[in-house]
């Protein structure tokens, strides 16, 4: 099963053409950033930095079919919303982690190869 939903990518293709790589190459590169700042959330007991970054990251992965990960983000994110445990918190954030790194080989390939992404 991929961890990618073709379906949203054949969306963005739609909407952004010939610039869909470089949208993606973004979210590639932003997510490891939004990891860092969600440890540090975790580290300082930030609870709302850590909501918003959570936040942020869940709609990006919604928005480029990567379900698993949005869903681990909006995991994270409620825990923040609860001022659950940092524990938990750092538990669910290595989850969160991991389903990228699950992802992130299939979102390349799908990059690298020119017409991957059919037009609907």
């Amino acid at each position: 099963r991929m961890a990618l939903d073709m379906n949203a990518l054949v969306q963005l293709r739609e909407l952004f053409e010939d610039g869909v790589a470089d949208v993606l190459q973004t979210y590639l590169t932003d997510t490891p950033n939004q990891f860092k700042t969600m440890a540090d959330a975790i580290r300082d007991h930030d609870y709302e930095a850590l909501q918003r970054s959570a936040h942020s990251l869940k709609a990006s992965s919604r928005t480029f079919g990567a379900s698993i990960v949005a869903d681990r983000a909006e995991d994270l994110e409620e825990l923040a919303k609860q001022r659950g445990s940092l524990e938990e918190a750092s538990q669910r954030l290595a989850a969160l982690r991991t389903a990228f790194a699950v992802m992130e080989p299939e979102l390349i390939a799908v990059m690298g190869v020119a017409g991957q992404i059919p037009a609907a």
